[in-house]
């Protein structure tokens, strides 16, 4: 038997990868495939995320604090 794995995810997020799509796919000019462009968002948002780690671990060694 096959199982499925069902994920709730917020409308907003929803809008935010066709808007996604949609730039990526105007700026391409071809077909673009909506698991790559929520792979590409999850990644800068990892990467934003590490970025600001590691901006507030810089901080945090100047202050002593």
């Amino acid at each position: 038997m096959e199982s499925r794995l069902h994920i709730v995810v917020p409308l907003d997020l929803v809008h935010r990868v066709d808007e996604a799509v949609l730039l990526r796919r105007k700026k391409t000019g071809r077909a673009v495939s909506r698991n790559a462009t929520i792979n590409e968002l999850l990644a800068d948002a990892l990467a934003a995320e590490e970025h600001r780690l590691n901006a507030a671990k810089a901080s945090h060694s100047k202050t002593g604090v």
